[in-house]
């Protein structure tokens, strides 16, 4: 829950003026969910493999949509 309210409403307070024209949002996403992923990975909450390939797959990929994002605003 922590993760979604990071990746939506933090993401409004940051740099309000020019928050679309700079990568200071998406940099920052891309840094949560990164580091959201190695805590999944590290704790391992689920009690079944295919739950966390599950959830680390879709973490990933977020991850990568953020970090793609950045490689298409430079």
């Amino acid at each position: 829950m922590m993760r979604k309210l990071l990746l939506t409403a933090l993401m409004l307070f940051v740099d309000t003026d020019e928050g679309s024209t700079k990568l200071q949002r998406l940099v920052l996403a891309a840094i949560i969910s990164a580091v959201y992923l190695a805590i999944l990975a590290i704790a391992r909450p689920y009690k079944h493999w295919d739950d966390l390939y599950l959830a680390s797959t879709s973490n990933l990929l977020l991850t990568c949509s953020f970090v793609a994002g950045i490689a298409l605003k430079l």
